[in-house]
C-alpha cells in the first residue's frame, strides 16, 4: 500500500508522508502531480515545493475548499492536454496496482468514468461508500452498509454515482459534462453532483471491483 498517514499539524500546517509516497510514485510512472494551495493555509505551497519539487503547484487565496480547489487541478490538466484526471481526497491509501486497473478498466469501456471500491483501513474487505443509491423518501444518497469487497464480481458494475474518495476521469468527460459545481460556500458534496451529470451527458459510471483504496474517514 502506499503511505503510512502521518499527518502533522504545524506551520505550514499539514504535511503527510501518505501523500508524498504517492506523488513520488506517480512521477516516477509519467503522471503529473498538481498541487492546489486551499483549505490547509496559505502556506501550503511552498510547502509542496519543498517537498515535491517535481511537482506543479497551483497557488490559490486559501479559501478554496473541496470544489473550487479540485476544479483549478482540473482545469489545468485541461489545459495540458491529459487523457484523465484523478480527484481523490487526502485520507486515501491508494493501493500499488489501483490506478493502473482504472486506467485499464477505463481504456476497455470507452466513455467511462472509473471509481475504485473503496474500504475501511483497518478493516479492508469491509466496503465504504461506494454504492449509494439514490432514494427519495430516505432523504438522498443512502450508502449500503454491510457489504464485503470478497463478495463483489469480477467485472466492472455500473452505478449511480462516485463519490469523490476517488474518481479517475476522462478530460474529455469532463470537457462534454464540465467541472465540479463550486457555487457553494464550503461544498464538500459536489461530487454527488458532478458524476451523475457527467452520466446525464452519456457517460457510464463504473466501478472496477479489482482496483482499491482505503479510506481513513
Amino acid at each position: 500500500s502506499l503511505g503510512k498517514r502521518l499527518l502533522k499539524r504545524t506551520a505550514p500546517l499539514m504535511k503527510g508522508e501518505d501523500v508524498r509516497e504517492l506523488q513520488a510514485l506517480l512521477l516516477e510512472v509519467g503522471y503529473d502531480c498538481d498541487g492546489i494551495d486551499g483549505y490547509y493555509g496559505i502556506n501550503t505551497a511552498d510547502a509542496v515545493r519543498a517537498q515535491w519539487p517535481g511537482a506543479e503547484v497551483i497557488s490559490a487565496d486559501g479559501h478554496r475548499y473541496y470544489a473550487k480547489g479540485t476544479n483549478l487541478a482540473i482545469e489545468r490538466a485541461l489545459e495540458l492536454g491529459t487523457d484523465f484526471v484523478l480527484v481523490a481526497n487526502d485520507d486515501t491509501i491508494v493501493e500499488p496496482d489501483a490506478l493502473q486497473r482504472l486506467v485499464a478498466c477505463a481504456t476497455a469501456h470507452p466513455r467511462s468514468i472509473v471509481g475504485p471500491v473503496l474500504v475501511h483501513h483497518h478493516d479492508p474487505n469491509r466496503v465504504f461508500q461506494t454504492f449509494p443509491r439514490w432514494q427519495t423518501r430516505y432523504g438522498g444518497w443512502r450508502h449500503r452498509q454491510h457489504l464485503r469487497a470478497d463478495e463483489l464480481p469480477d467485472e466492472p458494475i455500473e452505478v449511480q454515482v462516485i463519490v469523490g474518495n476517488c474518481i479517475l476521469a476522462p478530460t474529455e468527460a469532463i470537457a462534454e459534462g464540465g467541472v465540479l459545481d463550486d457555487r457553494g460556500i464550503h461544498n464538500w458534496v459536489g461530487d454527488a453532483e458532478w458524476t451523475p451529470r457527467l452520466a446525464r451527458a452519456g457517460w457510464q459510471l463504473l466501478i472496477e471491483p479489482t482496483a482499491r483504496v482505503r479510506c481513513l474517514p
